[in-house]
């Protein structure tokens, strides 16, 4: 048995906020140590009506459609998922038609 990944996409909201532009915002905020522990330099902030499962299929779309319809499985990594059930990965299956393979969520 061969397991590995194949591709890997991701996709980013397009509004960004700046260490600088929240160091203005938040004078009070020591901003120093952001970068040296975390390497964050940007934030980049969904809009009201954009979840993680959106940002998700822009992402799939990046990748081959016959990629998807052969593959094992989806792996769907989150730190904010919008529900618990059904599981963001069942949702992304469903709306992009892929075949029933294994579909994982890890938040």
């Amino acid at each position: 048995m061969n397991i590995g990944f194949e591709q890997i996409e991701f996709s980013l909201p397009k509004k960004r906020i700046s260490n600088n532009i929240l160091s203005s915002e938040n004078p009070d905020w020591d901003f120093t140590k952001i970068f040296p522990k975390t390497g964050i330099t940007n934030r980049f902030i969904s809009e009201d009506n954009e979840s993680c499962i959106d940002l998700a299929i822009k992402a799939l779309t990046k990748i081959n459609p016959s990629s998807l319809s052969i593959a094992d499985a989806l792996i769907f990594v989150t730190q904010t998922p919008p529900r618990t059930i059904p599981h963001c990965s069942c949702v992304i299956q469903g709306k992009l038609g892929i075949p029933n393979n294994i579909m994982v969520d890890l938040s």
